[in-house]
């Protein structure tokens, strides 16, 4: 599960927040989380949060990271190794931002989230 919020505005720096938790028992280990802001007409921006790189089963973090432009859709990728399956994994979903105040900035889901093998690639 995966929460986002913000100050600012697209096209402004700003803000975000990100929450996010990690529903089942096992450890997840080597955990990267990445963002990418995409604005109409613009190029795309990513953005590396600052999480741990251990992530406990039913454990929640916040994490929060100031970035130069935020764009009107972002792209979430959480990837880490899953003792489960003995691999990477990538969860990746798609929110669009709603402007709910002057200053702050909403998302919401755009898309159904996935989950795939974690190709090291970048987050798109």
């Amino acid at each position: 599960m995966v929460r986002l919020g913000g100050n600012g505005r697209p096209g402004q720096s700003g803000t975000i927040r990100v929450g996010f938790g990690h529903p089942g028992t096992e450890t997840l280990t080597d955990a990267k989380m990445q963002l990418v802001f995409s604005l109409a007409g613009k190029q795309a921006l990513p953005a590396d949060m600052p999480i741990p790189p251990v992530v406990a089963g039913n454990q929640y973090l916040t994490a929060t990271i100031q970035v130069p432009t935020l764009g009107d859709q972002v792209i979430v990728c959480f990837s880490a190794f899953d003792p489960r399956v003995s691999q990477r994994r990538r969860w990746r979903q798609v929110f669009m931002s709603s402007q709910s105040s002057p200053v702050y900035l909403a998302f919401n889901a755009g898309s159904e989230a996935t989950l795939t093998p974690d190709s090291n690639g970048p987050c798109q």
